[in-house]
């Protein structure tokens, strides 16, 4: 189950991420400049801190089976679309269509997951999951490229497209598991509120998943270009940068895994916090050897957090019924540490990227704030 679910997580991603690796082109040929062509990126993020609590809620109501195989539909029309495109302001509104669908199908997975996941593998699965957005990113880095350059534009989008219908047929009809809609349960109990998620712990956690997002995406977005000012070539420089993440895609799983058997998430949870605190830093700073060993670090145990991290938001939560209600704030935080991360990284470092060692100690006094958050919240 989770293997066929996370295969739509990881077609969302591909999509998400098919324009990153081919951006300057796309741009060129809809005449765009480098701000509006950046628009295709971010307007993903924007989408996430709008639409994120309204998928909750709708999940709660509908069930997160059906709600991602619609948003997966939902997917493939923007897709379709955005595939006739003629100028670049229809573009940039498809894209925000996948935005939406992207939005509601990642948090309907992790919710659909924890509804059917069986207890004593619930690291397991949500440890599977946890890989969508790193290995749809991964692929879309390497496969966009020779997709656009061969067979173009059109080609790239239809692909893909093509890819959602597969994966939504694929959760419709081969996995079993029922799609539970949680508000015709709750019978017995007071209906699910957002006032019952402003509980000591559950924000406290939130936080720390802001500050993990924050850590990770500085690493992701400006570790190449500050790489490239010091004099690695751009293959050398993308390859590093990204390190953390595909050893996540190993890592996560195995975390999730190690969850499961120990019966604890805190202390695996605080543990990926500390090295993010410590890691992320010095890939400003180091050079040679110990740059590659830095990052090899902190995918295995930093950024392999992200298999045990919707493990602690579960486990703080006062009640099961809030799980979907909880996912939309929980996207919510994931848009708004990206958010972060993308504004105050760049004001750092300064136009010439030249500010490394104050870029780095901010970011070791974010990072150890999220470790401490995450050693006050009490969770196992």
């Amino acid at each position: 189950m989770a293997l066929i679910v996370v295969s739509a997580g990881i077609v969302c991603s591909l999509i998400q991420c098919k324009v990153a690796s081919i951006l300057p082109e796309l741009s060129a040929q809809f005449g765009m400049d480098t701000s509006e062509g950046s628009l295709m990126l971010s307007i993903f993020t924007f989408m996430g801190i709008v639409f994120s609590i309204p998928a909750g809620q709708l999940i709660q109501h509908l069930g997160a089976k059906r709600v991602m195989v619609s948003s997966a539909a939902l997917m493939v029309a923007g897709s379709l679309l955005g595939s006739f495109a003629t100028d670049a302001v229809v573009l940039i509104a498809t894209r925000g269509i996948e935005g939406i669908a992207l939005v509601f199908i990642t948090i309907a997975g992790a919710a659909f997951i924890r509804d059917s996941a069986p207890l004593e593998r619930m690291g397991a699965a949500i440890g599977i999951w946890s890989v969508w957005f790193a290995s749809g990113s991964f692929l879309a880095g390497v496969i966009s490229p020779t997709i656009y350059h061969v067979f173009g534009f059109q080609a790239l989008w239809l692909i893909y497209a093509a890819l959602a219908v597969v994966s939504a047929l694929a959760i419709r009809f081969l996995v079993k598991a029922p799609n539970v809609v949680h508000a015709q349960l709750v019978v017995a109990t007071e209906k699910p509120r957002y006032a019952e998620l402003l509980t000591r712990d559950v924000v406290l956690f939130m936080l720390v998943f802001a500050v993990y997002n924050i850590m990770t995406i500085s690493v992701v977005s400006y570790l190449p270009a500050v790489l490239q000012s010091k004099g690695y070539d751009d293959t050398s420089a993308g390859l590093i940068s990204t390190i953390p993440v595909l050893m996540s895609i190993a890592s996560a799983p195995l975390l999730g895994v190690l969850s499961d058997r120990l019966g604890r998430v805190k202390p695996l949870m605080s543990l990926s916090m500390a090295v993010l605190a410590c890691t992320c830093p010095l890939l400003f700073l180091l050079t040679g050897w110990e740059l590659w060993a830095v990052a090899l670090v902190c995918g295995a145990f930093g950024a392999g957090g992200a298999g045990v991290v919707m493990l602690g938001l579960l486990a703080v939560l006062p009640r099961t019924e809030l799980v979907a209600l909880a996912l939309g704030v929980f996207s919510t935080m994931l848009a708004l540490g990206m958010t972060l991360g993308n504004f105050i990284v760049p004001l750092l470092l300064g136009p010439d990227l030249a500010n490394l060692t104050l870029t780095a100690l901010v970011l070791f006094c974010i990072g150890v704030v999220g470790l401490v958050l995450s050693l006050l919240c009490r969770y196992r």
